[in-house]
């Protein structure tokens, strides 16, 4: 057409429709890109524990794609593990600001900080309502269940605080620190047994993820040092000596290394408060080596003195392996109880089958 005007209108449509097929174009290139990071975030959570670097790549490229909040509670927890400080500061100072906002963020802060120091201050109370003001904010943030789970066990509630626990095991499985605290919950108010899982988990979390990165970092966390010295105490408890003897050689074996890669020296002046805590460390591991020892020296004494005392007793009153068959394993079954109620229980049974014969 040779009218201006007429090619001016023409020109003006032609944009508008190459705009829209723009916009529309951005549209699906940003929904693509969010459902490739949502596939990744679900694969990298799948992948946690048994392929830390792939889980580790998976969710790095996720948030790249897509940023959001999930992802990177979750990465901040994996660069704590492995002692990547930098991209923890990053994470932690930048990129949860931008997504929660800065007032958001700012409030979070600062109700964390609140609550902890209402725990300390033992007002128990006012500290699980900032952690539940925290949750309303974010109910991902997993550090506010987390901490709600100390409270409730410092205030002696010690049902809600395994609940917590658990519920911090179940949405994130490499919280190690959870894991520890359900276990010692486990070790001191219920069955001993239940407790060891809960230790091997978070053991198996710290070294397959320090190791996979290469990184000597789970040598200095004294969680580590804990679960194992933790789970030692838990063997003997049920009896298992061999098991007891070897987590307490391997926790020494990780603090001899720990101390070598600090350069941890005798004089207690000069030492770093890691360093301290190292050396208490060691002290209490040798002391249950000691206790490891002598408990199962006891026991053996104890075991032969079944065989030999009590079976002669039983022989001479002509009652032999069919009485002695339902004792034994009577005694096996007092293995959490101490040595002299074990002993002082064996005796009174005998007594009462002598006095029941007689």
């Amino acid at each position: 057409p040779q009218n201006p005007l007429m090619l001016l209108l023409l020109l003006i449509i032609f944009i508008t429709f190459k705009k829209k097929d723009t916009y529309a174009s951005l549209d699906s290139s940003s929904l693509i890109s969010r459902q490739a990071a949502a596939l990744l975030y679900q694969s990298g959570i799948r992948n946690l524990l048994s392929d830390p670097n792939q889980a580790l790549y998976q969710l790095k490229t996720s948030f790249s794609l897509h940023q959001t909040l999930q992802c990177a509670h979750f990465l901040t927890l994996i660069y704590d593990l492995i002692g990547s400080s930098v991209e923890y500061r990053a994470l932690k100072d930048q990129y949860l600001p931008q997504l929660y906002g800065d007032a958001v963020s700012t409030q979070i802060n600062y109700l964390m900080q609140e609550g902890i120091r209402a725990h300390y201050n033992q007002k128990y109370i006012d500290a699980i309502m900032r952690y539940n003001e925290v949750l309303a904010l974010d109910k991902n943030y997993i550090d506010a269940t987390f901490y709600k789970g100390i409270t409730y066990q410092h205030s002696g509630d010690i049902q809600s605080a395994a609940n917590m626990y658990f519920e911090v095991t179940e949405r994130c499985p490499i919280h190690y620190k959870a894991f520890l605290n359900l276990a010692t919950l486990h070790q001191k108010y219920g069955n001993v047994s239940n407790s060891i899982p809960y230790y091997l988990n978070g053991i198996q979390i710290i070294e397959s993820y320090n190791q996979s990165m290469l990184t000597n970092q789970f040598t200095l966390t004294e969680e580590y040092f804990m679960l194992y010295a933790n789970s030692a105490l838990a063997y003997m408890q049920i009896g298992n000596f061999y098991k007891a003897f070897e987590s307490t050689t391997r926790l020494i074996a990780i603090l001899e290394r720990a101390s070598l890669a600090l350069n941890c020296s005798l004089d207690k002046s000069t030492q770093s408060e890691q360093c301290i805590k190292i050396r208490r460390s060691f002290t209490n591991a040798f002391g249950n080596l000691l206790t490891i020892q002598q408990a199962s020296v006891y026991w053996l004494r104890w075991e032969e003195l079944i065989h030999q005392n009590l079976y002669s007793t039983l022989e001479s009153i002509s009652l032999g392996v069919h009485i002695m068959g339902p004792i034994l394993p009577f005694t096996s079954l007092l293995l959490p109880i101490s040595l002299q109620h074990r002993l002082l229980i064996a005796s009174s049974l005998l007594l009462l089958l002598l006095l029941l014969l007689l």
